[in-house]
């Protein structure tokens, strides 16, 4: 069992003020949505541990910066977070694309343990949610998850290109919040 006396669990909003993201359907920044959304998950209080904004001092930051920033704050906490987990809101442009995505690094038997933790809870919500191993993402995703020194996942509960979608992950925040959160306590309690 790990030691989990005020353990870290790092949250990062995938994107900055500086560098918004995609833009939603109806013009919203994914970065607002993305902030949005990791406030209402630090209102849940995980006994032992202490959420915290990884990337809260690169806000000002863009593309790469940020990115590389908030990879170098995780991995130069003392003690490490126990996992990270970033924030993205899905775009395509076919807009009739729907669900939730969760990717984590090809490699990591507790990434994907985390990964399958959440999409559990949710299943609930989100019928059409997929665990994605990262090998033909972008970039920035190979980047995050490769280079974090601990479980890492990027949660993208909806893709904000298609309206229902975006509606979705607007009015049901909190739900969301409250998946990760269960997951993530589940997943606590199996390492």
């Amino acid at each position: 069992m790990i030691d989990n006396i005020r353990q870290k669990i790092a949250v990062s909003t995938g994107h900055s003020r500086k560098d918004p993201g995609t833009i939603a359907c109806d013009g919203t920044p994914e970065y607002k949505l993305n902030v949005e959304l990791r406030d209402e998950l630090f209102q849940f209080c995980i006994p032992g541990y202490e959420l915290w904004a990884s990337d809260h001092d690169c806000e000002d930051l863009g593309y790469p910066e940020h990115l590389i920033k908030t990879v170098k704050n995780i991995n130069q906490m003392s003690p490490l977070p126990i996992c990270c987990l970033e924030f993205h809101h899905n775009w395509t442009e076919n807009s009739n694309v729907r669900g939730a995505e969760l990717i984590y690094w090809d490699y990591s038997d507790l990434g994907y343990l985390l990964a399958k933790s959440i999409k559990k809870q949710f299943d609930e919500y989100f019928p059409k949610a997929t665990i994605k191993p990262n090998l033909k993402y972008f970039d920035h995703a190979k980047y995050f998850l490769r280079k974090t020194k601990v479980p890492s996942l990027i949660i993208e509960p909806a893709f904000i290109s298609n309206y229902e979608d975006l509606v979705f992950a607007q009015s049901q925040r909190l739900e969301i919040a409250n998946s990760i959160y269960k997951g993530i306590r589940e997943w606590l309690k199996k390492i």
